[in-house]
């Protein structure tokens, strides 16, 4: 499961799309602040008999431009991967981190602002296209774009979601294989991330 995330979204971390986010009401961050695979599953039932994988996130990237980012450290910060064998089901990610400041939660919402516009962007000889997507009005900043790149043959397109409030931030990302985005499923799970990740 680690190793096909990892190599699912290599090119897109190139950008420095690493997911974070940052908890209002408390200083510290659990397993409880992520949403069960069976609340993933109604949103995309390839995913009914996944996994869960939980790991500590001890920093998150901002961007300061469409190729460069800077690494900010937490306070406190798990990231969560959901993932199937089922080749058509997409990798889910979600990350919660707690910032140190309001002020750094605000440079990682603006980071992914910036890569929202970038439109096309080459790291060592991959292209990978980005766009920005419409994020619900959750918290109170939110940022959303996609990120599209061929991988093997494979198109694979990588939605992600990034809202604040005060220092907390949740990010959720979807990964597509080959597959059509369903993103009306995306926004009603992003919905009950960000609410879980509060």
């Amino acid at each position: 499961m680690k190793r096909l995330l990892a190599a699912a979204i290599t090119p897109v971390l190139a950008l420095g799309l690493t997911l974070s986010a940052t908890p209002a009401h408390a200083a510290g961050v659990s397993d409880k602040d992520f949403v069960s695979v069976a609340t993933v599953a109604k949103s995309y039932p390839a995913l009914k008999d996944g996994m869960r994988e939980i790991t500590a996130l001890p920093n998150v990237q901002a961007a300061t431009s469409c190729k460069k980012s800077a690494t900010l450290k937490v306070k406190a910060g798990k990231s969560a991967a959901y993932g199937s064998t089922d080749t058509s089901a997409p990798i889910i990610g979600v990350n919660v981190a707690q910032m140190k400041t309001v002020k750094l939660a605000k440079r990682v919402v603006k980071g992914n602002r910036i890569l929202s516009k970038c439109k096309s962007i080459t790291e060592d000889g991959v292209t990978t296209t980005v766009k920005p997507l419409k994020a619900p009005k959750l918290g109170q900043e939110r940022v959303a774009l996609t990120a599209t790149v061929e991988q093997g043959g494979t198109k694979v397109v990588l939605d992600l979601y990034t809202f604040r409030q005060k220092g907390r931030l949740v990010e959720m990302s979807v990964i597509y294989f080959g597959t059509t985005p369903q993103r009306a499923k995306s926004l009603a799970l992003a919905k009950k991330v960000y609410k879980t990740g509060l």
